[in-house]
């Protein structure tokens, strides 16, 4: 909690790239929305659930039916978009 206290007031945007469907818990990004930062972030756990289209930007997520490189690539690509 300290450190968060230094760390997310100087935050403008939150970066988050989990593999889907991996994310933990998304804590993190639920701190930086608190105080103001913006989320950018795959729709996997708490973001897929608040993301509204105002309060950040999701990075589009790869079909299933590709490769983990493929994958990679098209996340890489639609992040670098955003």
């Amino acid at each position: 909690i300290a450190m968060a206290r230094t760390l997310f007031p100087g935050c403008d945007v939150w970066l988050n790239n989990p593999l889907r469907p991996l994310e933990a818990c998304g804590t993190s990004g639920m701190k930086a929305a608190i105080n103001g930062g913006l989320n950018l972030s795959v729709l996997d756990g708490w973001w897929d659930e608040m993301y509204d289209g105002d309060n950040g930007w999701a990075i589009p997520s790869a079909s299933i039916n590709v490769t983990p490189d493929e994958r990679d690539d098209i996340e890489a690509a639609a992040l670098y978009d955003l």
